[in-house]
């Protein structure tokens, strides 16, 4: 019994063994089975690479078009294929594209002057709203250094665009930001070329003799050595005022629609040459400018020992004289609404109107003491009083309002009362309550300064 069941085990043991010997692979199967498992492991990596870098192109793309600050990306790593296999490559992140690099700006180096830059067809392309046209001139009388013409950005970059030629003055009258400017010289009117600075007559008809006194609106009004008045429109030939000469004692300024002027205080009507008075009976007064279109504002006072012709409204010479600020209507259609000045009230040298209809003025302080010139000045609107100009250079004591254009205001800071030296020209922007400044150049035996400006409007 024993020996019959140890013999069926063994039998057992020996079949088993059988099978086994049959279902173990030779060498060679082997080896093909380790080639099929490496080639399926090494497939299996080289999806993942391609994946990879599909996902690194995606945050690249999102990169440029939602920060425009994307990295470089780096390619990323290929494996060492092992084996017959090759892998497919998976897709390659697009290079960002280079900014355009900044312009290169060239320095121009002139005695005297501040720095400025090269001028090309890239700036003039560039300007626009709140860009001036000025010149530069000797600070100092005995220079005989031609004057410049510059212009600048509203973030004051000065860029270089002309010499004058030797003992030509000009003052702007109109720009309008092209490459052309109307200008006033001692020979007469003239377009001045921004692009060559060449200066070419255009007097429009004006007779040999006319001097500018003013430029508003558009218009320009001449006035010949015998006194007879000449308007220039915006567009056509000039034209004579009718009514015969002007006696000019004071200032001869366009209305800011360019429909009539005043002279000394006398209002004349450029259509018909009707002439309105519009000073207080009694009192001295001399023209500030005009507060609109129809309002004159002027500076009155008890009668003084003065030489009507000398008496000027920033020269205050008696402060006891009861100075009154007057608004006149020009065509004389109502009563002058005049309020007496007291002790620290600014007694006004300079008026003028805004587009706004605000008032930038300028003056000084009434005081114990005569006034010599302005040292203030304001953007008055209806309900506010604020200053044009704040801190400024130390040595600039004296500021003034030269000219206003649209809601810009040009405010020139003299460190002489009367005379020469060193001069800046703050440009200030109303609306956006921004100030560019022209400032003065270097040295002070060549420095130039500003000196005539216009500034593009929108």
């Amino acid at each position: 019994m024993t020996d019959d069941l140890a013999a069926r085990l063994r039998a057992t043991r020996d079949a088993y063994e059988a099978r086994e010997t049959d279902a173990r692979p030779d060498d060679a199967e082997l080896a093909a089975l380790y080639r099929d498992v490496r080639r399926h492991r090494m497939l299996r990596s080289v999806r993942s690479v391609g994946v990879a870098a599909a996902t690194v192109a995606a945050v690249a793309s999102v990169g440029w078009y939602g920060l425009n600050v994307a990295p470089d990306v780096h390619p990323a790593g290929t494996p060492t294929p092992t084996g017959t296999a090759t892998p497919t490559p998976g897709p390659t992140a697009t290079p960002s594209t280079t900014p355009s690099a900044t312009p290169v700006r060239t320095p121009v180096e002139h005695a005297g002057m501040p720095t400025t830059w090269a001028l090309d067809e890239t700036v003039l392309a560039s300007v626009g709203p709140g860009w001036t046209l000025a010149t530069y001139v000797p600070s100092t009388p005995h220079l005989s250094t031609p004057y410049r013409v510059v212009l600048s950005s509203p973030d004051g970059e000065l860029y270089d665009v002309s010499e004058l030629p030797e003992d030509v003055v000009v003052t702007f009258l109109a720009w309008g930001g092209g490459t052309t400017a109307a200008v006033a010289t001692s020979e007469g009117r003239a377009t001045y070329d921004l692009r060559t600075g060449e200066l070419t007559p255009d007097p429009r008809g004006l007779p040999a003799d006319a001097r500018v006194h003013d430029a508003r609106g558009g218009a320009e009004l001449w006035l010949t050595s015998d006194g007879s008045p000449w308007v220039v429109p915006a567009t056509g030939p000039a034209r004579p005022v009718p009514g015969g000469t002007w006696e000019v004692t004071g200032l001869a300024g366009l209305s800011p629609d360019a429909t009539r002027a005043v002279a000394g205080s006398v209002v004349v009507d450029l259509g018909t040459g009707r002439t309105t008075s519009v000073a207080p009976a009694g009192l001295d007064c001399t023209t500030l400018g005009w507060a609109d279109a129809a309002t004159v504002a002027l500076l009155c006072t008890d009668p003084v020992e003065v030489d009507p012709g000398d008496f000027q409204p920033y020269l205050l010479r008696d402060p006891a004289s009861r100075p009154r600020y007057v608004l006149a209507a020009a065509d004389g259609s109502s009563g002058p609404q005049v309020r007496e000045l007291r002790t620290g009230d600014l007694v006004p040298s300079r008026v003028r109107a805004l587009r706004s209809g605000a008032l930038a003025v300028a003056g000084s302080p009434l005081a114990s003491d005569p006034i010599s010139c302005a040292t203030t000045t304001e953007l008055r609107r209806s309900d506010t009083v604020e200053q044009l100009v704040g801190d400024r250079s130390t040595d600039l004591r004296w500021a003034t309002v030269t000219d206003v254009f649209g809601d810009v205001v040009h405010v020139r800071l003299d460190a002489a009362c009367e005379g020469s030296g060193p001069v800046e020209l703050a440009v200030v922007d109303t609306v956006t309550g921004t100030t560019t400044l022209l400032p003065r150049g270097e040295g002070n035996d060549q420095m130039m300064v500003p000196g005539s400006a216009v500034t593009r409007t929108g």
